[in-house]
C-alpha cells in the first residue's frame, strides 16, 4: 500500500502537539481512496482500526484464515502451517500500517522457512500461560479457601446457603483470577509469533522481545483481548444460534457457515495483533514516526 501523502518527521521532538510515538495512522477506506485520518491509540480505536483493515481486504484475510483453518484438520505439519498462516494474517496488517507494499504470496513464501520455528513458539507460550494460570488458580484456591474456611468455623450463623453462596464467591473469584491473568500473559506473549516473522530472532528471543514491548502496557492489551473476546461471544451466542438452525434446515450448510465465522474472528483476532503491535513498535523503538495529512 502506498502512501504518498507521507511526511516523515525522523524524531518525537519533530512531531506536531498532540501528536505522539505510536499513535496510528490508518486508511479511511479501500486501498483505492487514498486518504487517511488519525486514529490513536486506546483499547476501543484499536479495535475500530482491526475491523477497517479487514474491510480494506476482505478476500485477502479470509483466504489466509480458512487456509489456517483447513490445514489446522492436519496433524503436526499442519498445524505448523496453520500457525504459520495466522502469523501471516497479523504481518500483513502490520506491513499495511508501515505503508510496505508485499503480497500475500510473498508473506507466506517468507513465513513458510519458519513455519517449525512457529509451531516451536506457540507450544512454549501456550506452556508458559498454561502453567501460570494453572499455578495463579492454586495459589488463590488455597488462600481463598483458608479465608472462608476460619470465618466458616467461627461462625454461628453457617448454614447450607451460606456455605452455597460462600462456595460460589470462591468459584468466581477463582475464574476472574485466572481469566484475568491469562489475558494479561496472553497478551504479554502474542507478539513473539510477529517478532519471529519480521525480526532476525530465535524463538526464545521473540518471547522476550513481545515482553519487552509490552511492558507498561499490559492492562491496555488486556482491555483490548477482553473487549474483543467479549464481542465474539455475545455475536457467536446470539446471533449465529438463529441463522445456524435456519441455514442446517434449509441447506445442511452448518459447517460451512462455522467455518466462515471462525475465520472472520480469527482473522479480527490476529488483525488486531498486528495494530497492537505496530503501535508497540512505534513507541519503544521509535519507528516509522510520521504523520498521514488528508
Amino acid at each position: 500500500m502506498g502512501c504518498p501523502d507521507r511526511k516523515i518527521f525522523p524524531g518525537v521532538n519533530s512531531l506536531p502537539k498532540g501528536f505522539v510515538r505510536g499513535d496510528i495512522y490508518l486508511q479511511s477506506g479501500f486501498e483505492k481512496v487514498m486518504t487517511y485520518k488519525f486514529v490513536g491509540s486506546t483499547a476501543g480505536t484499536i479495535i475500530n482500526t482491526a475491523v477497517n483493515i479487514f474491510r480494506s481486504d476482505l478476500r485477502g484475510y479470509l483466504s489466509l484464515a480458512l487456509f489456517s483453518l483447513l490445514w489446522s484438520l492436519v496433524p503436526i505439519y499442519g498445524w505448523a502451517k496453520s500457525v504459520t498462516l495466522m502469523a501471516a494474517i497479523s504481518t500483513k496488517a502490520y506491513q499495511q500500517l508501515m505503508g510496505v507494499s508485499e503480497s500475500d504470496k510473498e508473506i507466506c513464501a517468507r513465513l513458510n522457512r519458519k513455519k517449525w520455528h512457529f509451531w516451536v513458539l506457540n507450544i512454549l507460550s501456550a506452556i508458559y500461560v498454561f502453567m501460570a494460570c494453572i499455578i495463579c488458580g492454586i495459589i488463590i484456591f488455597i488462600v481463598s479457601y483458608l479465608i472462608f474456611g476460619l470465618n466458616l468455623q467461627e461462625s454461628a450463623f453457617f448454614n447450607t446457603i451460606v456455605f452455597g453462596f460462600l462456595l460460589f464467591l470462591l468459584y468466581l473469584i477463582i475464574i476472574l483470577g485466572v481469566s484475568s491473568l491469562f489475558f494479561w500473559l496472553y497478551g504479554r506473549v502474542s507478539f513473539a509469533e510477529l517478532s519471529l516473522a519480521n525480526e532476525n530472532r530465535s524463538a526464545f528471543g521473540s518471547i522476550g522481545r513481545s515482553w519487552y514491548l509490552s511492558r507498561g502496557e499490559g492492562r491496555k492489551i488486556q482491555l483490548v483481548f477482553t473487549i474483543g473476546t467479549a464481542i465474539i461471544a455475545i455475536l457467536w451466542i446470539g446471533v449465529p444460534s438463529l441463522i445456524l438452525s435456519i441455514i442446517s434446515v434449509l441447506f445442511g450448510g452448518f459447517w460451512l457457515f462455522y467455518a466462515l465465522v471462525i475465520a472472520i474472528f480469527n482473522s479480527l483476532f490476529q488483525i488486531a495483533k498486528g495494530v497492537i503491535y505496530y503501535y508497540l513498535v512505534c513507541q519503544k523503538d521509535g519507528v516509522d514516526l510520521n504523520i498521514i495529512t488528508t
